[in-house]
């Protein structure tokens, strides 16, 4: 399958040149707010402790 450029749209660049008219025409613009995905924390300390108790169960 050939590239078709046409097929493409480069809507970075439109994004930009949208941007660079703002700023020339002193409109504000609110930056898009992000979104933060939190990690499951995880406590190492008390798996390792948990894994030692099942150790010493089947060792008694």
């Amino acid at each position: 399958m050939p590239f078709e450029p046409q097929n493409y749209k480069d809507t970075y660049r439109e994004e930009l040149e949208t941007l660079i008219e703002e700023k020339a025409q002193h409109i504000e613009r609110k930056p898009p707010e992000k979104q933060v995905q939190r990690a499951q924390v995880i406590d190492l300390m008390v798996l390792l402790k948990e894994s030692l108790k099942k150790e010493q169960k089947k060792a008694a």
